[in-house]
């Protein structure tokens, strides 16, 4: 995983959540935010480039291409 972005109340439930999405581990992850109601947008590596996956206001999406080239 390269990064998680929580949605929360709170910058610190945000930071708290997302921290430990990241070090849940890949087979974790998905079930807890999906069984929290979460909106979580997670950066997934693959080979192919990365992968974004997304639930609640971000939407359950994965993109087969690399996203954007960021700034």
């Amino acid at each position: 995983m390269a990064s998680v972005t929580v949605l929360a109340r709170t910058c610190m439930q945000a930071d708290a959540w997302a921290t430990a999405l990241l070090v849940e581990g890949a087979i974790e992850w998905l079930a807890t935010a999906q069984r929290m109601g979460m909106d979580v947008l997670f950066l997934l590596r693959r080979p192919e480039g990365l992968v974004e996956v997304g639930l609640g206001r971000f939407g359950r999406q994965e993109l087969s291409a690399p996203p954007r080239q960021a700034w």
